[in-house]
C-alpha cells in the first residue's frame, strides 16, 4: 500500500503486531474495568441473603467482620479470567 499524506502506511496494511496490539489493548481494559469493580461484587455477594441492606452498609460490614482484605478475595482470578476475555474479545 501507499503511504498517506503523513508518510505511513494507508488503512489496510493490518499484520500481526497490529492485532496483537490490539487484543493486550483489549486484555487490560477489560481486566481493569473487572478488577476495579471486584468489591462491588463481593460485598454484592455478601450481602445478598440481606437484601434490604444498601451497598454502603454492606462495605461497612464486610470490612468491620473480615478486614479491607475480605475485598480482593478471588481478585486474581478475576483479572486473568477478564483479561483473557477481552484478548480474544477485541
Amino acid at each position: 500500500p501507499r503511504p498517506n499524506i503523513h508518510g505511513k502506511k494507508s488503512q489496510g496494511s493490518f499484520d500481526l503486531t497490529y492485532f496483537l496490539q490490539g487484543a493486550f489493548a483489549g486484555g487490560i481494559c477489560c481486566s481493569t474495568t473487572h478488577g476495579a469493580l471486584h468489591p462491588v461484587d463481593v460485598v454484592k455477594t455478601r450481602i445478598a441473603p440481606n437484601y434490604r441492606e444498601s451497598m454502603i452498609a454492606g462495605f461497612r460490614q464486610v470490612i468491620a467482620e473480615e478486614g479491607v482484605s475480605a475485598l480482593t478475595i478471588g481478585l486474581g482470578p478475576t483479572v486473568v479470567g477478564y483479561f483473557l476475555q477481552g484478548w480474544f474479545k477485541f
